[in-house]
C-alpha cells in the first residue's frame, strides 16, 4: 500500500472515530435539513419552583405529577448559527406508554425563542422524541429523531 493511501485511510479512520465520539457525547443534538437542533428535557416539578418562568402560564400552568416533563427544542440555522424563531414544530414522544404528539409552543428563553410542551416520561424508561419542523417557504418539512433515556 502506498504512503498517500495509508495516510488517507488513517486520517479517514480518525475523522470517523471523532464523529462517532462526538455524536455519542451529545445524543440530544443533531443537524438535519440545514438546521442545528438541540433537545432538552426538564422535570415539570423543577419548573414549578420558578415563579417567574414563562411555562407557568403556558398550557394553563405546569402539570402536576412526577412523570410530567417539559421537552424543549432550540433551533438554529446551521450555516449562519442564528436562532430560528418562526418555525412550527410538532413532537411525538414514544416509549412504553401510549405515544403523545403535541405542537411545541414558543417559549421565551433569555430574550430568545425556543419551542416546548409537556409530556409524560417515567424514570428509567427509554423514549424516542421525533420532531417535524415546518417553516413558511419550505417545500418539505424536516424530520429529526432523538433517543432519550429518562434517568431522573
Amino acid at each position: 500500500m502506498n504512503t498517500n493511501r495509508t495516510s488517507f485511510l488513517l486520517v479517514l479512520g480518525i475523522a470517523l472515530a471523532a464523529a462517532a465520539a462526538s455524536a455519542a457525547a451529545d445524543p440530544l443534538h443533531q443537524s438535519a435539513g440545514g438546521y442545528s437542533i438541540y433537545v432538552g428535557v426538564v422535570s415539570a416539578g423543577i419548573m414549578a419552583f420558578r415563579q417567574d418562568h414563562g411555562e407557568l402560564r403556558m398550557h394553563g400552568g405546569v402539570p402536576a405529577g412526577l412523570d410530567q416533563h417539559h421537552v424543549l427544542v432550540s433551533l438554529f440555522d446551521a450555516k449562519s448559527g442564528e436562532r430560528v424563531a418562526d418555525a412550527e414544530i410538532t413532537a411525538r414522544v414514544t416509549g412504553l406508554r401510549q405515544p403523545e404528539e403535541k405542537r411545541l409552543l414558543h417559549v421565551p428563553l433569555g430574550g430568545e425563542i425556543a419551542y416546548g410542551n409537556f409530556f409524560r416520561m417515567r424514570q428509567g424508561e427509554r423514549y424516542r422524541i421525533e420532531l417535524v419542523i415546518r417553516r413558511a417557504g419550505s417545500a418539505q418539512p424536516v424530520t429529526a429523531g432523538f433517543d432519550y433515556r429518562h434517568r431522573f
